[in-house]
């Protein structure tokens, strides 16, 4: 397919994310639905675009201003097309390769042909109806626009790091800018920037969620990581030991792990590995009762289950049933039997239903794992829209349900059991917030240490303290997805 029509589907594609409040994924794929007669490169090369665009958007919308004045007495719809061309035109000259440097995003394009800006420069002539004179000569603009903010912000940065004065309104906002993060998120981190492991920690994040992510699967049971490697190679799926996970696997390339035997005789599963930390955070024993409060799909059910090797009994529960059937789908398939799952609403008040009461009661369980719904800001290498339709209105309302639901949650451990927080943000009001004000309005709690727990299971996280009870991942440090997790224990 021309470069031109595939700049256009890919413009057609992110006005739909940009427009539409349902998931990404699902969008994409109602989109490549209803377009049949693109093949796979095709799709590969849509997709890569727009999440990329998405990553780096205010990036992107700075350095095409100049088009879009241009166009506004233009009849023609062409919706985000001058953004899609950004992109490709700054990855081409190198200006972007930083950010795709670690995958094959737009390179069989880039790689395979040998005039591209000048094809580039056609396809806008032709879509925007003008010379193509003209053309480079917007492309010329963008690059130049690209360079004095990277110069403006490169100052600035050495600046903070400097730490001898405090940035400006002004100076905040080109960085959020430049690192396509809303202005409110980075004045926040900015401010509390005490609460970073290093004094660059704010940008440093920011900038890290401009790159894409691997994808990351977990060993079943007591499979081998070792075969499951060397099984992954016959197949021709280059994958290596995961960074923080004894279960960990990072793949390099993206196969169809469905038609994979491994997958199908479910000895693997996908699973972020800063997610598989989360697991070992609880530290399952094999005997104990474990419920998972917010379990979704049931990642951490599964890797629950087999940590302890199916011999205890885990109780799923989520408000929304389609998901627990997907768990229920994924537990058959490992071959589990200990885990059950149940619609129900932690965060609401009140008594607990009869027809669930079996199972949930004040003090049965021996653990209790609260994954909160939230604002999935650190997962936002791959769901880039999260940090694009957060606000502090909707962060605000995610804070009081994480309280409400960590509350209740919480009643239902046995004296002596553990508690275990998490949560895929990086946003502190969502994450030491909370459990500051949990552990303040509930004293029969107290922090359990992680570092104990870790070692057990052969988890090496080399920045945290032994006796820590609370541990953020973060993309920039720990190359997985930004993760908290708080560890407590009910003393009476």
């Amino acid at each position: 397919m021309k470069l031109n029509s595939l700049i256009g589907h890919s413009s057609q594609l992110l006005t739909l994310f940009l427009q539409s409040e349902r998931p990404s994924d699902k969008i994409a794929a109602l989109y490549f639905r209803g377009k049949k007669y693109l093949g796979s490169k095709d799709r590969k090369f849509i997709s890569e675009a727009v999440f990329a665009s998405l990553r780096n958007l205010s990036l992107l919308q700075h350095c095409t201003k100049h088009i879009n004045v241009m166009l506004k007495s233009h009849t023609a719809e062409i919706g985000h097309f001058p953004i899609i061309c950004a992109l490709y035109y700054l990855t081409t000259i190198g200006k972007l390769t930083i950010i795709f440097s670690a995958s094959t995003k737009l390179n069989y394009l880039i790689l395979n042909n040998s005039n591209n800006i000048s094809v580039l420069a056609d396809a806008i002539a032709g879509r925007l109806q003008i010379p193509t004179s003209q053309a480079l000569s917007l492309l010329e603009t963008v690059n130049i626009k690209f360079d004095i903010l990277s110069k403006e912000c490169i100052a600035t940065t050495e600046k903070w790091n400097s730490n001898t004065a405090a940035l400006t309104d002004d100076e905040i906002s080109l960085l959020s800018v430049y690192h396509s993060l809303p202005q409110w998120i980075l004045a926040g981190w900015i401010k509390n920037k005490m609460r970073f492991p290093t004094h660059s920690g704010p940008l440093e994040i920011a900038k890290s969620l401009c790159h894409s992510a691997r994808v990351c699967l977990r060993i079943n049971g007591n499979t081998d990581r070792d075969n499951v490697l060397s099984e992954l190679a016959n197949f021709g799926v280059d994958a290596a030991p995961g960074r923080l996970s004894p279960s960990g696997l990072i793949l390099n390339s993206r196969p169809q792990l469905s038609a994979l035997p491994l997958y199908k005789q479910g000895k693997i599963e996908v699973q972020e590995e800063g997610s598989q930390i989360i697991s070992y955070a609880l530290g399952p024993r094999p005997n104990w009762k474990i419920l998972d409060a917010c379990a979704g799909a049931g990642g951490k059910s599964l890797h629950m289950a087999s940590l302890q090797s199916d011999l205890g009994e885990i109780i799923a529960t989520d408000i929304e049933a389609k998901k627990l059937k997907e768990l229920a789908k994924r537990t058959k398939r490992a071959g589990f039997r200990s885990i059950k799952t149940l619609k129900f609403d932690h965060s609401k008040q009140g008594n607990i239903p009869r027809q669930i009461s079996d199972y949930i009661h004040k003090g049965r369980f021996d653990a209790v794992l609260v994954d909160a719904p939230c604002s999935g800001i650190g997962t936002a290498r791959r769901s880039p829209m999260r940090k694009w339709s957060l606000s502090p209105e909707i962060l605000d309302r995610l804070a009081n349900k994480q309280k409400q639901i960590l509350k209740n949650a919480s009643l239902l451990l046995k004296p002596g059991g553990i508690l275990v927080y998490a949560t895929c943000s990086l946003m502190f009001e969502e994450n030491e917030d909370i459990i500051g004000h949990f552990l303040n309005n509930n004293p029969s709690f107290i922090p359990d240490p992680l570092g104990p727990v870790f070692e057990s299971f052969d988890v090496k996280i080399n920045d945290l303290e032994y006796s820590s009870f609370t541990l953020t991942l973060n993309p920039h440090l720990h190359g997985c997805d930004g993760f908290f997790v708080a560890r407590m224990k009910k003393t009476l």
